[in-house]
């Protein structure tokens, strides 16, 4: 009689296999058609904090400075709630027009918004619905010696919701990494991944086309371990402007 070991052990492999494909949460590519559109995982609507200053054009998603956008990946009041071993992981392709030298201007943010969603553009960087807004942020160093600073938002800070550093508490991890200078309009990759791990959540950023550009830190004090929102927002004192390409959010085991 035939061993079934290895027809055994070939159906174990396929099941890892295939349980280790991440699951997209959004992978979007913009044109006018699906800025607004809420459709998951192939569009998410995304606002401006601004009535103005936010288009669609050969770039993407294109923002003045000092405006954030904001789009939602999961249901309204369903966010998605990290397991032991699973990690959350934003890929962006983004890119700055005459960047310069300035720490913390360009930053991507997880977040919770425990319900309290924006509808429209023109919110305002501060509404006093972003007080329930809580997660992590990525703060990143454009044309500096350093790359970037990790931050945890609890609510009841502030109203802002990630252009002031008063919406956070201390950093998690502040001015590390091997900064690099970024050329005006060049398509950058951007990968922000939380992890649950034992302890509490373990944060990883990257820019894979700088070398060295990339840092991690644990929260093991307070972790936050609820996603639905996605922030990004540019400075006016390190860019006249920035421009996202794609965005990918995707759930991985």
């Amino acid at each position: 009689m035939k061993s079934l070991a290895p027809v055994l052990a070939a159906g174990l492999f396929l099941s890892t296999a295939l349980s280790a494909e991440p699951e997209i949460l959004l992978e979007q590519s913009f044109s006018s058609e699906n800025r607004s559109l809420q459709q998951l995982p192939s569009s998410s609507a995304w606002f401006g904090s601004e009535p103005d200053g936010v288009l669609v054009n050969r770039k993407g998603l294109s923002s003045a400075p000092n405006r954030h956008l904001i789009a939602y990946f999961a249901e309204t009041e369903k966010p998605l709630s990290l397991s032991p071993g699973e990690s959350l992981t934003l890929k962006i392709s983004f890119s700055v027009k005459e960047p310069l030298p300035k720490g913390g201007v360009f930053r991507v943010g997880l977040f919770d918004s425990q319900g309290k969603r924006v509808t429209e553009d023109g919110q305002g960087p501060n509404n006093p619905l972003f007080q329930n807004y809580r997660g992590y942020s990525a703060h990143l160093d454009i044309n500096s010696p350093k790359a970037l600073s990790f931050h945890r938002r609890t609510e009841g800070l502030s109203d802002k919701l990630i252009a002031g550093n008063e919406a956070f508490g201390e950093p998690l991890l502040r001015s590390t990494g091997s900064g690099a200078s970024f050329d005006s309009e060049k398509i950058y990759t951007a990968n922000f991944k939380l992890t649950r791990t034992a302890q509490g959540i373990s944060l990883t950023c990257d820019i894979p086309e700088l070398a060295g550009y990339e840092a991690s830190v644990e929260d093991t004090h307070h972790p936050l371990t609820t996603f639905d929102t996605v922030v990004l927002y540019g400075a006016r004192s390190g860019m006249s402007r920035f421009a996202i390409e794609r965005v990918e959010i995707a759930l991985s085991k």
